[in-house]
This record gives C-alpha cells, sequence and structure tokens, in this order.
C-alpha cells in the first residue's frame, strides 16, 4: 500500500501550541518521511511575524495593551494578526517529495484545497498573484518555509476577520496611515457577504489534497518522537529573545515601510521623516499618493508603479536605497497581475 496522508484535527489550542505543532510536524516530516494535513483554531488572539523581519514592523505598544502574546515563526512574512475565527490549516512533508521550485510547491498544495474552500461557500481560486481569494480578496493567508529536512506550507481559512486589530498591530506612526491600513484591508481580506462553513472545510480538504497527491488519508495521532518536538519548539518560539531577533536578526527597517495586504497590494508609506506620504500600489500601478505633510507630492497617482516611483525618485521623495527596499518587497513584482 503506498504512503497515505495523515489528518490531524487539534482543534483549540494554545497561541503557542498552534505555532510550536507544526513545526514540529514539520521537523519529524524530514525525519520520517511522513505527510500531514493538520488543522486547529488559537484559543486567544495573538501576532505572528516571519523569522527574517524586524520586530520593529509590530506596534508592541498596542499589542502590550490588546492583550496580544508575539511569536516570530520559521517561515517568512511581515506581522499578522490571527484569532480563533481562522481556522489554520498546514501541509507538513519531506521536503525531497516536492518539487524544487518554492511556488510550484506551495501551488501544489494550496490549489487542491480550491474544492474544500467551495464546499465553506467561498468560491476561492489560486489566482495569477499566487493567492486564494475569491472577487479580489484573500480569503487565505498563507507561507511556507523549510524546518531541517522538512517542509510546511501553512494557511487558514478566514471565517471572519478583525480589521481593526490587523492593521493595528503595524506599527506606523500615525493613526492617519493605520486607518489607511484598515480601509484597504477591508477591501481585499476577508471579505464575505455571509460567513463560511469551517465544517464543511474540514470534510472536504482531507480527500481533496490526498487526491491531488496520490495517497489515501487516514485519521492520525502524535508520536514520542513529535511530542518531544513540540515540547522543544515550545520552548524556542516562547524565547523573548528569538521573538526579538529570530536565527538571523534582521537590520531595523529605515524610515520608509512597506505593508503588503495580499499579493498585488501594498501600501508604501514614511511618517517619521519628511517628506511624509502614503501611497497604495494596486495591480502594478500607483493608485494613491496622500501627503501627510505641507509638501506637495509629484502628480504621478494611475502611473504605473515602476514610472511613478522613479518620478517621486526625481522629486526627492525617494531615495536609492528606498527603491531597493520597495523592489525587495515585492512590490514590482505586482506589475501586470491581476486577481
Amino acid at each position: 500500500m503506498g504512503q497515505k496522508l495523515r489528518v490531524l484535527d487539534f482543534g483549540p489550542v494554545s497561541p503557542l501550541r498552534s505555532q510550536s505543532i507544526w513545526h514540529a510536524l514539520a521537523e519529524a516530516a524530514g525525519e520520517t518521511g511522513r505527510a500531514t494535513l493538520s488543522f486547529m483554531r488559537p484559543a486567544a488572539p495573538y501576532v505572528g511575524i516571519g523569522m527574517q523581519r524586524s520586530i520593529a514592523e509590530v506596534d508592541l505598544e498596542y499589542c502590550r495593551s490588546a492583550g496580544l502574546s508575539v511569536f516570530r515563526r520559521r517561515v517568512g512574512g511581515g506581522p499578522v494578526y490571527l484569532d480563533a475565527r481562522q481556522l489554520f490549516f498546514q501541509v507538513t512533508m519531506p521536503r525531497r517529495s516536492l518539487p524544487a521550485s518554492r511556488g510550484e510547491a506551495i501551488s501544489g498544495l494550496l490549489a487542491p484545497l480550491a474544492p474544500a474552500f467551495a464546499a465553506a461557500g467561498v468560491d476561492a481560486n489560486l489566482d495569477a498573484a499566487g493567492e486564494l481569494s475569491a472577487s479580489g480578496a484573500k480569503v487565505c493567508g498563507h507561507g511556507a518555509g523549510e524546518i531541517g529536512d522538512g517542509v510546511a506550507v501553512v494557511g487558514n481559512l478566514i471565517t471572519a476577520f478583525n480589521h481593526s486589530r490587523a492593521a493595528g498591530i503595524c506599527w506606523t506612526g500615525s493613526a492617519r496611515v493605520t486607518e489607511r491600513l484598515e480601509a484597504l484591508m477591508r477591501r481585499y481580506v476577508g471579505c464575505f457577504s455571509r460567513e463560511p462553513d469551517a465544517s464543511a472545510f474540514l470534510a472536504t480538504a482531507p480527500a481533496a489534497l490526498a487526491e491531488a497527491l496520490g495517497m489515501e488519508h487516514e485519521t492520525g495521532e502524535l508520536d514520542a518522537r513529535e511530542m518531544e518536538l513540540i515540547r522543544a519548539w515550545d520552548n524556542q518560539l516562547s524565547d523573548p529573545g528569538w521573538t526579538r531577533e529570530g536565527e538571523f536578526p534582521p537590520p531595523a527597517p529605515g524610515a520608509l515601510r512597506v505593508v503588503k495586504i495580499r499579493s498585488g497590494v501594498h501600501a508604501i508609506f514614511r511618517t517619521t521623516s519628511a517628506p511624509a506620504f502614503f501611497a497604495t500600489a494596486e495591480w502594478g500601478r500607483l493608485t494613491g499618493l496622500e501627503a501627510l505633510g505641507d509638501e506637495r507630492p509629484p502628480a504621478v497617482e494611475g502611473e504605473e508603479v515602476h514610472a511613478a516611483l522613479a518620478a517621486l525618485a526625481g522629486a526627492g521623495w525617494l531615495d536609492d536605497s528606498e527603491l531597493r527596499g520597495i523592489a525587495r518587497a515585492g512590490v514590482m513584482e505586482s506589475e501586470g497581475v491581476r486577481a
């Protein structure tokens, strides 16, 4: 009999365990070759940030006042708000069983879950920007990373989304900018006319993924090695030093910030030095540019991102290092892409 897809449903777990479990499963997969689809919900809201991002991107004072723990995950991506209205799912497998291309590996594990989203009442498809979206709005936050010789592709079914909290956790230095972020999130993240049916997603996802992988699926349980790894990840992920800096301490971000709302949509802003501004880049065009001070920006709204940013640089609103930072953040990659 061929390999089977093990299915684990942990139900509500602590915020820490909602991270440490899948880290452990990915590490164990590299040792055993086992493929697992797991599900869980965090029992309390919290904030996660990727391993190569600065903790300065998180508004730690806001998180403290809201009672939100902050954990650094061992995959990429910026700050995200997580709570019980998001059903987490994780696919963990040995690295050797997936394509070498990161994009192919992620799409190969996410695209088969479209029938599960449909069963939940969400007409989601993997769009040209690499997001599971419906009517242009992201309905699944996802990430991927290697842990030892294992790989984790993680995602969620957003059943309802707290846009205010999600914007508030991002450090902006300006209430006005936080409001603009929230408005963008309300447009592009978790927008539903009715709440998706998480139980239907849970019932449909295992068979859909197993069929795509050429496997059968079966309910399983954790083994002793996995429990040992979970406890070890509990210790690492709860270490304040790991949360502050991680494995590769990233440099503190400069005055210019870029926040990814979804693939293809970014907010670009500067609030701590002049000229202060807030800009939006959507699908390869600069769709908004708002001065936050007395300076008057160039008239570049509606232009292609490359041309608009070049004009801002020419007018002294951006320097070369900031242009490189915007490019590294993936803003340029959205050119020509539509949901």
